[in-house]
């Protein structure tokens, strides 16, 4: 039997419910539609609220009523967005500030050229600042996913990266996302703090809720969701998710 949740479904985005940085597909928009019209649901990823919009609001095509049952975590919760009568409402953000946001940038530069890391082909930024978290696309921030998909599979190449930043930016969370990315917050943004405002902005508890991710295995990105005792789906594929989200409807 599936894990049916009771009040909240909460997804990652990349490698969950689209293919990374690419736009829900029609299937899947039907798919949380259908789920909008009964239960509450969350999405929570490293990207940066135009990046949600342009992979998830433009193609869901929601009504107001679905929309007031959607939550939205940018930059891994650092920023958190409800609906009231379909319209976007800010309602949580974690600033970094300018001193912190031009020393992350200051080490970041010195491990990419430390570990040789410049590549030949690059496909917009390397590091964006995203105000509540800055993000190192190590192909740039617009890489095709055919050639993310190749340049760290195993994780190895940032997990090299993070050991180097951790000693020069404490009181920073510094983890991988998605297939070419380093996100850097404030200690303690992370999914596990997704879980837990999305428990007090609904005012439930964790036994309502179920968790969605490709990366909950030791040093994924969807880690930390796991660590609160959660109820956790693993995906492999958006397919999985989509199978997921049929057995429950």
């Amino acid at each position: 039997m599936p894990i049916i949740p009771k009040k909240l479904i909460m997804f990652d985005l990349d490698g969950t419910l689209a293919i990374s940085k690419q736009a829900l597909d029609e299937e899947m928009t039907d798919l949380l539609r259908k789920l909008l019209d009964h239960y509450k649901v969350a999405i929570i990823s490293g990207g940066a609220l135009p990046q949600f919009q342009k992979q998830i609001l433009g193609p869901l095509n929601a009504t107001k009523e679905q929309l007031d049952n959607f939550i939205l975590m940018p930059t891994t919760s650092a920023n958190i967005y409800t609906h009231e009568q379909g319209e976007l409402k800010h309602i949580f953000a974690e600033l970094l500030t300018s001193d912190e946001k031009k020393k992350i940038f200051q080490h970041l530069n010195e491990a990419i050229d430390l570990f040789g890391l410049r590549p030949e082909t690059q496909y917009g930024e390397l590091i964006e600042d995203r105000g509540t978290q800055v993000s190192y696309s190590a192909l740039g921030q617009k890489a095709p996913p055919e050639v993310k998909a190749v340049w760290d599979p195993t994780g190895a190449r940032r997990v090299e990266v993070i050991a180097y930043l951790k000693p020069f930016l404490p009181g920073f969370s510094i983890r991988s996302g998605g297939g070419t990315t380093i996100d850097i917050t404030h200690e303690g943004i992370d999914k596990a703090h997704g879980v837990h405002q999305a428990m007090k902005i609904l005012n439930i508890t964790l036994s309502d809720i179920v968790f969605v991710g490709d990366a909950l295995y030791p040093g994924g990105n969807d880690e930390a969701a796991k660590t609160t005792g959660v109820d956790c789906i693993e995906v492999k594929t958006v397919d999985d998710t989509k199978n997921y989200i049929r057995s429950i409807l």
